[in-house]
């Protein structure tokens, strides 16, 4: 037979509700991912140094986009994420820096669609 509990919290018992910002989700998720962070580790690596990185240099490079700045800009998040994650940081730290390298060879390669189109 199944039992089931009902878990309930102070803010929830007491009727409060409690409003997390992005900064603390953040934290919370990646305090989560603590247990699996070499496999965070793997997947900036391959994402960024195998996808990313080539997938940026040849778009900017086929395109006439701005090669110099955008590779030398991708090269330093690329090993910003690797000095991150091999230097001991914590999780929160190298999750923040895959993210926003993530974030800003996305930027780069819509950059350099749009001067394209």
């Amino acid at each position: 037979m199944a039992i089931q509990k009902i878990q309930t919290s102070e803010a929830l018992s007491l009727g409060k509700t409690t409003e997390l910002n992005l900064m603390q989700k953040f934290n919370a998720f990646a305090d989560a991912q603590e247990k699996i962070s070499i496999v965070w580790w793997l997947l900036s690596l391959i994402l960024i140094g195998g996808f990313f990185l080539p997938l940026t240099f040849l778009l900017v490079y086929s395109l006439g986009g701005p090669t110099a700045p955008f590779l030398a800009i991708s090269m330093i998040s690329f090993f910003a994420c690797i000095v991150a994650n091999m230097g001991g940081m914590g999780i929160r730290m190298s999750l923040s820096t895959f993210f926003f390298s993530v974030i800003v060879h996305v930027l780069m390669i819509a950059t350099t669609l749009i001067a394209y189109v």
